[in-house]
């Protein structure tokens, strides 16, 4: 099994992402996720039950995952 983390966890995470992360659920575990929006935070901790961060750094260093999933919009993926 494959551990994943998301920076990110806006509307393209809900929509897109996950979906496509739960189609691989024998393959793929999403542990955590990190957005500096505390609702979107929130809806996601409740939506799919990962942890949760407001930093990515805090996140990698705690979660330690085997993915990175990059989720950001386009223009703030270089500083992810």
């Amino acid at each position: 099994m494959t551990t994943v983390a998301m920076i990110g966890l806006g509307s393209v995470v809900q929509h897109i992402h996950m979906p496509a992360f739960q189609s691989l659920k024998d393959k793929v575990q999403v542990i955590a996720g990190c957005d500096p929006d505390s609702a979107a935070r929130d809806h996601a901790a409740k939506k799919w039950g990962f942890q949760v961060f407001a930093d990515a750094r805090e996140m990698l260093a705690e979660t330690k995952p085997e993915v990175v999933a990059v989720c950001t919009p386009p223009w703030m993926h270089r500083e992810h």
